[in-house]
């Protein structure tokens, strides 16, 4: 919880500016709250081995867009514009797999335009990667096809 409301502030110093603050408690269990979301995200999606196989930068990207997304205490997630609740936000990213990764860091690497809202464009891809990722391989696939067949 917050120790001071944003009308009580902190008048302690020296030129009476207000202040929010959180306690030392709840700084504590934000930390440890975040560092066990991130445990677990890693073990979901074998970190250990996608690291050494695709762009760490980009991995850490995607894994801190997760882990900042389900550290808030919002009540819905702002996602392709729409506001999707936390808990279904939650439910989807905590059941993210390696493969999910995989494609989203292909979908990322292979997107030619300018994103401008690189952490609302992570989010889309992480939240719709189950509806999206056959359809986007699949297609792949037969673009690869008509390469080799020449046409």
């Amino acid at each position: 919880t917050l120790k001071n409301s944003p009308l009580e502030g902190d008048k302690s110093d020296s030129n009476n500016t207000y202040s929010n603050h959180l306690d030392n408690n709840t700084e504590s269990t934000l930390l440890c709250d975040r560092a066990l979301i991130e445990t677990q995200i890693k073990e979901n999606v074998y970190y250990d081995i996608l690291a050494v196989e695709i762009d760490n930068n980009l991995l850490d990207t995607v894994i801190t867009v997760i882990v900042e997304t389900l550290s808030r205490s919002a009540k819905t997630v702002r996602i392709a514009g729409q506001q999707i609740s936390f808990s279904e936000v939650y439910r989807r990213f905590m059941a993210l797999n390696d493969i999910h990764l995989r494609y989203a860091v292909d979908k990322i690497k292979s997107q030619d335009q300018l994103i401008f809202s690189p952490m609302g464009y992570i989010l889309k891809i992480l939240f719709y990667a189950d509806q999206e990722m056959e359809i986007y391989y699949a297609s792949k696939v037969a673009q690869d096809e008509r390469k080799h067949r020449g046409t």
